[in-house]
């Protein structure tokens, strides 16, 4: 392709991209680094146009770029981080090794976005390995995020759905066998993992407190009380706005309770 090679023949006339794009210099230079992929790791990625499945038999997608599969060496580029990271965390102790050196998980992914979003999911209950999952690559590096379809999270009240219960784990057979699986296992990252919650947990109460008037979540719920009515309304829920805000809230409040139980101590973590 053109952004791989420098040229692009049209009417048997071959361009030089390079000399009609200023920037394509930089273009090739995301390419070579494996930089600039947003991607998605979800059960239903089959249906998306560039997808494939990891050697783990993890479904995944190119969301930007759309026609990736076009493009042979960007691809494969592609494909080999992903399963160089895939690999890593399948491992028994967690490595890999490249170009002859041992290589860990950790190394090969952004793990503060990990942490993260790991925690993110797990604070809302969110089904995380089933669907949604986004990241991108930069430097040749795994990013977790943007967190994304939150809808069915929170205490949401579907049949069968298990969010409703506070104190427990993401139900592992939703998420067995997914990368977040695998490394919620891991004892290096379960006390990474406390230390970055309780580094974090001032920060998530001044989001999530319903009880602190200046928190976000109060913020949100003025914002969007006249669209909240009408919403309710709309759909005929068995709720009021204000009874789900009560609902959903308390929810959050016995979740984040029982974390700080999980998290208490590096031993309870693992």
């Amino acid at each position: 392709g053109w952004m791989t090679t420098g040229f692009v023949t049209y009417n048997d006339v071959e361009y030089n991209v390079s000399e009609m794009y200023p920037d394509w210099a930089e273009m090739r230079s995301h390419i070579e680094n494996v930089d600039g992929y947003l991607l998605e790791l979800a059960k239903n990625a089959g249906d998306d146009i560039t997808n494939w499945e990891t050697p783990n038999r993890n479904l995944m997608c190119s969301s930007k770029p759309e026609y990736l599969l076009t493009n042979e060496e960007m691809f494969n580029s592609v494909k080999e981080t992903i399963g160089n990271f895939e690999n890593a965390v399948y491992s028994p102790d967690y490595n890999i090794t490249l170009d002859g050196e041992k290589v860990s998980y950790n190394e090969l992914c952004d793990m503060n976005s990990l942490h993260g979003y790991w925690t993110t999911c797990m604070i809302f209950m969110n089904e995380i390995g089933h669907r949604s999952n986004y990241l991108y690559l930069k430097d040749g590096e795994v990013v977790f995020g943007p967190a994304w379809d939150y809808d069915w999270s929170s205490g949401c009240q579907i049949a069968g759905w298990p969010t409703l219960n506070y104190n427990q784990w993401w139900s592992q057979g939703e998420w067995a066998g997914t990368w977040f699986y695998e490394v919620g296992m891991n004892d290096y990252f379960a006390v990474k993992e406390q230390e970055f919650y309780w580094n974090n947990r001032e920060l998530i109460d001044s989001y999530l407190n319903s009880e602190d008037p200046d928190s976000l979540v109060n913020e949100l719920y003025a914002k969007i009380y006249e669209s909240g009515i009408a919403d309710a309304s709309l759909w005929y829920t068995a709720d009021s706005y204000d009874a789900g805000f009560e609902e959903m809230t308390t929810w959050l409040r016995n979740r984040l309770e029982w974390m700080d139980k999980q998290f208490a101590t590096e031993e309870s973590a693992v």
